[in-house]
């Protein structure tokens, strides 16, 4: 089966769009738990904490999509 990949890299979010990204990320939930193969890649930059934090508080929130935290050096 393919695997289905989102490549997310959100400079600035505030309330309303966390909660946007919840909502998009429940609809990828259900998709993955009814058998399909989601994987997101949660792009941020190394100095962003706050980007980190909300990628890791969505990934706490997923069990059956793949949620990637992926670094983004400042080379």
């Amino acid at each position: 089966m393919p695997v289905t990949t989102i490549d997310m890299e959100i400079i600035y979010f505030n309330s309303s769009s966390s909660k946007a990204l919840m909502n998009l990320f429940d609809l990828f939930e259900e998709a993955a738990q009814s058998g399909k193969q989601i994987q997101i890649n949660w792009r941020y930059h190394e100095e962003n904490d706050t980007a980190l934090e909300c990628g890791e508080e969505f990934k706490e929130d997923l069990e059956a999509v793949e949620f990637n935290l992926v670094k983004i050096s400042e080379d």
